[in-house]
């Protein structure tokens, strides 16, 4: 993607790739303080039909227009390695309101033999969530 002068997301470049791509995930990252227009970045992915996936690993705790980073889209992505605002080595953190989504990260995370005990699980599991 390419940015605009102020390092930020140049929106009509995502719009021109997304529609000729077919694209339905568009990950968005917030590197050193340069968050593009959430407001205008959420509108385009809801007229495409694309799920916003935000990048957050450098703009943890930073908010557009009063609202955290992370939490415009489907799903918000914190990494924990070297160089990140909190160093965890490897993994980082994903933040959703979204329940099948929140599912199949516990899934996918091998949180599986436990899934049915976990406190955030959904109540009505993703069909990935079989009969653990």
């Amino acid at each position: 993607m390419e940015t605009t002068a102020d390092y930020t997301t140049d929106l009509a470049d995502v719009e021109r790739k997304a529609i000729a791509r077919g694209a339905k995930v568009f990950p968005i990252s917030h590197l050193r303080g340069h968050i593009s227009d959430l407001d205008a970045v959420a509108a385009l992915c809801g007229r495409l039909g694309v799920a916003l996936v935000e990048d957050c690993a450098r703009a943890m705790g930073a908010r557009w227009r009063g609202r955290h980073t992370g939490t415009w889209g489907r799903v918000g992505c914190y990494s924990a390695q070297t160089y990140k605002h909190i160093n965890a080595g490897e993994g980082g953190l994903l933040v959703t309101d979204d329940e099948d989504i929140a599912a199949r990260a516990l899934l996918m995370s091998g949180n599986y033999i436990l899934y049915q005990q976990h406190l955030v699980r959904s109540t009505q599991p993703c069909s990935s969530a079989g009969s653990t």
